[in-house]
């Protein structure tokens, strides 16, 4: 496990397979470079309980970046400027394309450091193009900073190819609540849900969603719904309220204008996976951006216990 102290930095260019660990004033976090450098630990020091983040049995995607797409892609297949391209179906048993093809993706680690308000950790995939799903050459940065009772998420993604580049990009973490959900209560931005057929794809219809304009109990409610935020700020927040006093924060930038909620069986945790892009992207076009050849675009999100 690599690890630096405070009031230093390093830049790492190899590629390594050892869990990168940040630390700050008792808060910690661990992620797995050749696991698409997703977080599997993730605890604030003064949290209700242990570990707002940590590794579950039988999760799938668990804290996995998203990339060139997250949620599903109906039947697999995508057009882009007059070509079809196909990802294979994994979505247990739906016919979708799932969350895209860098979870399993070895990244390197390229600066680590820490100074007197944070720790940082910087990590890199280059990918050369050479899938047939996704023939576009990109670099995929993610930079991960840790402060006092908050991690903050920066990406930047850049297109490295000739042509353009289409892609969308989430974060899929579950958080973990300490207690059942039924003690808990959750509070959305101004959204609205986009409708579902049978294979969890958009039919189309949208309609505000009010239901979480205040706090609302989870007692009860089972969810695996996208919502699309309509009153898009600068920072764009769903609270999960813990107990009286401690609620945890979910917080995404302007560019990512769609949430995804899940609720797990387990009874215990909660997905809340901010994206900038809706279920079937690469198809329907809301959310997708398009990168010009050597064009970058830098996104940000995170949580903190407020």
């Amino acid at each position: 496990m690599r690890t630096l102290g405070k009031n230093k930095q390093s830049t790492l260019v190899q590629a390594q397979t050892t869990p990168i660990q940040l630390e700050f004033e008792g808060n910690e976090l661990t992620f797995l470079l050749d696991q698409g450098a997703a977080i599997t630990h993730l605890t604030f020091a003064s949290a209700p309980h242990a570990e707002i983040l940590k590794p579950q049995p039988d999760y799938h995607f668990e804290s996995s970046l998203l990339f060139p797409f997250p949620n599903r892609l109906a039947n697999g297949v995508y057009e882009f400027e007059g070509k079809t391209y196909r990802f294979d179906l994994n979505d247990f048993g739906l016919p979708n394309a799932l969350h895209g093809l860098v979870a399993d993706k070895l990244f390197t680690l390229t600066s680590q450091g820490s100074d007197h308000s944070k720790a940082w950790a910087t990590a890199q995939l280059i990918n050369t193009g050479d899938q047939s799903s996704f023939p576009f050459p990109f670099g995929l940065e993610v930079t991960y900073t840790l402060s006092n009772q908050s991690l903050s998420i920066a990406f930047k993604v850049t297109n490295q190819g000739d042509g353009n580049m289409p892609f969308g990009l989430g974060w899929h973490p579950y958080f973990n609540l300490g207690q059942h959900i039924s003690n808990c209560a959750l509070k959305l931005p101004v959204c609205r849900e986009i409708e579902i057929d049978e294979n969890m794809i958009p039919n189309g219809k949208k309609s505000p969603s009010t239901c979480f304009d205040s706090y609302r109990s989870l007692v009860g409610l089972t969810l695996d719904t996208c919502f699309e935020i309509t009153d898009i700020g600068k920072e764009n927040s769903t609270f999960v309220k813990l107990n009286d006093i401690q609620v945890l924060e979910i917080w995404q930038d302007e560019n990512h204008a769609y949430v995804q909620v899940f609720t797990p069986a387990d009874g215990n945790t909660i997905a809340i996976e901010p994206m900038t892009c809706g279920i079937d992207a690469l198809n329907t076009g809301e959310g997708i951006q398009v990168l010009a050849p050597g064009a970058s675009m830098t996104m940000r999100c995170g949580v903190r216990l407020v």
